[in-house]
């Protein structure tokens, strides 16, 4: 039986500090355990409302390397994450507000290539300013100006990196999802982006599973028109406080696997282990492993 997942974000945040740096190299021990060969990163920082920068303890995301090398698995490192402007349309708006936001990206992708470049397991970038499934040819405004000017900073850095993003599907039915085609076919060939990885908005905007389809095959027709991978990304929880049962997730993965067969998870830290007691994480985890991985009768 195929695995299905190739990989899953890791949202390592001094949040949780309580737990200890070896903590992130069980996390990726973790997702290896489910063999799993990549690991995101979402974010080496986080720019707050105050332009100043949250910054993610660098032994966190060294500890996390370092395990990825042992077990020969690739590391996307996150740029820094914009709080208060993923999602909100006012923000994508906001000319000057999104140059400030791409100056302080290539600002952290000079650092992330600096700190960690030369890690055997360090593969690539994430952009962690997501878009979504626009209901108008406008809406998404300069947040295409953020893809494009920041992936190409990216892509200066090595043309073997991957350069990827994941925007959210955040409708409730089919019907617009020709305007995602369009909208995305009309800027991505001016992009450095290798990979899209599109979240099936099940977890954060409660998207019927029948309607993802539709915004899969939409998203990987403007995807082959420019030459870039797309991926699914299964949300992996109900809400913020529950992971999603096993049952579910193996419906996103049949439903994404009607157009791709590269998936990978959001989010693995919470939803998938027992580190923070999550309501269904480790269930999930254990489903999981029996299925695709334990196969012994």
């Amino acid at each position: 039986m195929t695995v299905p997942l190739k990989g899953a974000f890791l949202q390592i945040s001094n949040e949780h500090a309580d737990h200890t740096v070896a903590g992130w190299q069980v996390a990726v021990s973790d997702m290896n355990r489910l063999q799993m060969e990549l690991v995101i990163i979402q974010a080496e920082a986080y720019l707050k409302h105050d332009d100043s920068r949250d910054e993610v303890t660098r032994g966190y995301i060294i500890n996390a390397l370092w395990r990825a090398e042992e077990l020969n698995m690739k590391v996307w490192i996150g740029l820094i994450y914009p709080k208060g402007c993923v999602g909100d349309q006012a923000c994508v708006k906001d000319e000057a507000r999104i140059d400030n936001i791409i100056k302080k990206s290539k600002e952290s992708a000079d650092l992330i290539f600096e700190q960690f470049g030369s890690s055997s397991s360090f593969g690539g970038f994430y952009l962690p300013l997501e878009g979504w499934t626009p209901e108008g040819y406008d809406e998404l405004k300069f947040y295409k100006k953020y893809l494009i000017e920041v992936s190409k900073y990216c892509r200066s850095k090595g043309e073997g990196l991957q350069i990827a993003t994941s925007p959210f599907i955040n409708k409730q039915s089919a019907q617009q999802a020709i305007i995602t085609e369009e909208v995305y076919k009309s800027f991505l060939k001016e992009t450095d982006l290798s990979i899209i990885l599109l979240q099936d908005g099940l977890g954060g905007n409660n998207v019927p599973l029948d309607v993802v389809p539709a915004y899969m095959s939409a998203m990987k027709n403007a995807c082959d028109d420019a030459g870039i991978e797309m991926w699914a990304n299964i949300e992996a929880f109900v809400n913020d406080t529950t992971a999603a049962g096993f049952e579910r997730v193996q419906k996103q993965i049949t439903a994404a696997r009607e157009v791709t067969n590269n998936l990978v998870t959001f989010e693995f830290y919470k939803y998938w282990t027992r580190h923070l007691h999550i309501p269904g994480a480790a269930e999930l985890n254990d489903a999981y492993y029996q299925t695709y991985i334990d196969t012994t009768p």
